[in-house]
């Protein structure tokens, strides 16, 4: 049977390896403390405020202040990360070479996505206390709401707003009150947003004609990342809900008040699986571990979603 000429077309194939998008890069480990744990889990000892009291009798009996006293507990977890190549892959790939240390990369970014996921987890979620460390502890309800609108007028009216200005100040704000951050310590201001909170940002500069808007402009340009005095870092790992509307907590917090606790540094294993009819197994691995120190450290911010932006 005779054939066409193009049935003899010959294809070529890509000899490198595209990452796919993603989060490749830890963005929140360098705004919380690091710590080396041994041992699966540590303890962090915690005293409370001291009173001085006033003397009003000669000689009169000893008062103790009995402060209080309490325990954070981190505690470290497995994580790894496993890819199977098959005996005869990279014989059948022909001239494409097998992605093994695009797979050890890869590996690589997923711990590094995983070290965010558990901060944030740290920021909102439970954490323990107490001599044994079963004491749960959440969050304090202190937090700006979806429709907080500004100091005089802290409920919006059953308007909800995404990231404002004033949400800003007042997280700022509800810190200070507790005097959870003070600068003259070294202490860094930190908050966790996603890219629509900050196009969020630049439509409230614009509505309400905000002299700082050269400012939040060039937030939402990334030519800078600081802005009300916060360290603004995007991740877009930030849970997100819907409650009629879709909405997303962000978090304002002091680098001080949550820990990121290393069992060990990642290890990358490369083995002939005899088992598996010898796989060749790329194994990574990782112990970590994260808890919040102080519920006054931290501050929610609940956002509503902009459905589109208005920049």
């Amino acid at each position: 049977m005779a054939t066409t000429i193009d049935q003899h077309y010959t294809t070529q194939f890509g000899m490198n390896w595209e990452f796919l998008v993603q989060q490749m890069e830890s963005r929140l480990r360098e705004y919380v403390t690091v710590d080396s744990v041994q041992g699966k889990e540590k303890t962090y000892n915690q005293i409370g405020t001291s009173t001085a009291r006033l003397i009003t009798t000669r000689n009169g009996p000893t008062v103790p202040n009995n402060e209080t006293y309490d325990k954070r507990w981190l505690r470290l977890q497995p994580f790894e990360s496993v890819t199977h190549f098959d005996e005869w892959d990279d014989q059948l790939l022909g001239q494409v070479v097998l992605p093994t240390s695009e797979t050890v990369r890869s590996h690589a970014m997923a711990f590094n996505r995983k070290c965010d996921e558990l901060i944030i987890d740290a920021l909102g979620g439970t954490v323990y206390t107490g001599a044994t460390g079963t004491t749960a502890q959440t969050l304090d309800s202190t937090a700006v709401a979806v429709d907080y609108k500004d100091l005089t007028s802290t409920s919006g009216g059953g308007t909800d707003y995404n990231l404002t200005i004033q949400k800003l100040v007042r997280a700022r704000q509800i810190l200070e009150e507790a005097e959870a951050f003070d600068p003259r310590y070294g202490d860094q201001l930190c908050i966790a947003v996603s890219a629509n909170q900050i196009a969020g940002l630049l439509s409230d500069a614009i509505e309400v004609q905000s002299s700082d808007f050269s400012a939040i402009k060039a937030l939402y340009d990334g030519q800078i990342d600081t802005y009300a005095g916060f360290k603004f870092i995007r991740t877009e790992l930030l849970d997100s809900s819907t409650e009629g509307v879709a909405a997303r907590d962000c978090f304002a917090w002091v680098k001080s008040g949550i820990v990121l606790g290393f069992g060990n540094e990642r290890s990358v294993r490369m083995a002939i699986r005899d088992d598996l009819s010898e796989t060749l197994q790329i194994r990574s691995k990782m112990l970590l571990g994260t808890t919040r120190l102080q519920e006054e450290k931290v501050v929610r911010i609940r956002c509503v979603e902009t459905a589109a932006s208005t920049v």
